[in-house]
């Protein structure tokens, strides 16, 4: 059973998050991969209200992982890369979710296992989107942000919690994050998103990514967050 989990840390200040990110990537991708890890990416933010790379917030990082198992999961947030982040970090979250549905690729790999989790009655979702935008469709995608951003800041006070967007390097490798109180909320959103649904249609027509994926998650545990909007 594959698991995911998403750790966002608020370092509070822009160098303390690169010198942790530069130490992130090296162990991720180098030889001393911790054990069980499928997926990992160390991203910068952006704030909620945008999700725009103009808007980065130079303050929060995340980063993404997929494990062979809990165990694997927990073990890695027990070892010391983890604790050089809460150190270094006034705010810390960690959320561990299962996918019920993930389709399409993240730098060419299908990175969260099989998607056959179930979410129960009530219980937290989570969905990551994450597109690698082709130079040519930058201009037009850009203007689809801000009614996107303005449809989930209304969705606050109907289900939407924690959100932020998610960036890496090069340029045009962006996604988002956003944790909702149950499967209900989140059908409900996206019945009204009329600018989501329009920007759907505009990015498959005009062909705007090179590569895109949308996953959506059952939540089995959220550490650190209050609830608080954000």
């Amino acid at each position: 059973m594959t698991v995911t989990t998403v750790h966002l840390w608020g370092t509070g200040s822009a160098s303390a998050g690169l010198g942790l990110t530069a130490k992130t990537a090296m162990l991720l991708v180098g030889g001393s991969r911790p054990e069980g890890l499928r997926f990992a990416r160390i991203l910068g933010t952006a704030r909620a209200t945008s999700f725009s790379s103009r808007d980065a917030d130079l303050g929060h990082w995340a980063l993404v992982s997929a494990w062979e198992s809990r165990e694997a999961a927990d073990a890695f947030d027990r070892g010391a890369l983890v604790a050089a982040w809460d150190g270094r970090s006034r705010e810390r979250v960690r959320v561990r979710m299962r996918a019920i549905r993930s389709v399409g690729l993240w730098g060419g790999r299908e990175p969260f296992g099989s998607a056959d989790a179930e979410a129960a009655e009530g219980q937290r979702v989570a969905v990551i989107t994450r597109a690698r935008i082709r130079p040519s469709a930058v201009a037009r995608f850009s203007g689809t942000v801000p009614p996107i951003a303005a449809e989930l800041l209304r969705a606050r006070s109907r289900g939407l919690g924690l959100a932020f967007g998610m960036g890496e390097l090069p340029a045009g490798l962006l996604g988002t994050f956003s944790l909702w109180d149950s499967s209900s909320s989140l059908r409900e959103f996206m019945r009204g998103a009329q600018a989501h649904k329009a920007a759907m249609v505009d990015s498959r027509a005009g062909a705007w990514f090179a590569e895109e994926l949308f996953a959506r998650f059952a939540v089995d545990a959220v550490e650190g967050w209050t609830g608080q909007k954000t």
